[in-house]
């Protein structure tokens, strides 16, 4: 028996059909529900100030430290070019 498919799988099978470009695809992690920061999301984040920094965008960059911050992560840059964070 074929298992039918959630409202979801017929929204993304609408989405190839129609020609969407999978590139322009973005996720997002919201916090737990039970108000704890989700781990996804502030790899994210890690990961866009990694590419702001690339691109010598020192501005964004700066600007995603200083959010990081807000939401109680501390980030480290090392001289070897890693960056380590954690949650206070």
């Amino acid at each position: 028996m074929k298992k039918a498919k959630n409202f979801i799988e017929h929204i993304i099978d609408e989405d190839l059909r129609s020609g969407f470009d999978k590139s322009k695809l973005r996720f997002r992690f919201p916090p737990e529900p039970n108000g704890y920061l989700h781990i996804g999301h502030v790899n994210d984040l890690i990961e866009e100030r990694s590419k702001a920094k690339i691109e010598k965008d020192f501005a964004k960059s700066d600007q995603i430290r200083d959010k990081l911050k807000d939401m109680g992560v501390t980030v480290v840059d090392k001289k070897d070019g890693l960056t380590e964070w954690f949650v206070k």
